[in-house]
């Protein structure tokens, strides 16, 4: 049985732009929601960050990722 592949491209993924994040996101989170690309397998998250250098994120817990 022949596996479909949706092909995402980076243009038209969902981003989040703040003043120190540019960050393209793969799958759904937050107030990207669709239903229909929650996850890829068993992975859920893989987003492609650029962080503005001399910031980034606190450390900071994940559950159910």
């Amino acid at each position: 049985m022949a596996t479909a592949i949706d092909i995402r491209r980076a243009a038209d993924r969902a981003a989040t732009k703040i003043d120190w994040l540019d960050s393209k996101h793969s799958f759904s989170f937050g107030g990207h929601y669709d239903p229909n690309n929650t996850h890829h397998g068993l992975l859920l998250v893989n987003n492609d960050d650029i962080v503005k250098p001399g910031t980034g994120f606190e450390t900071h817990p994940h559950r159910d990722m």
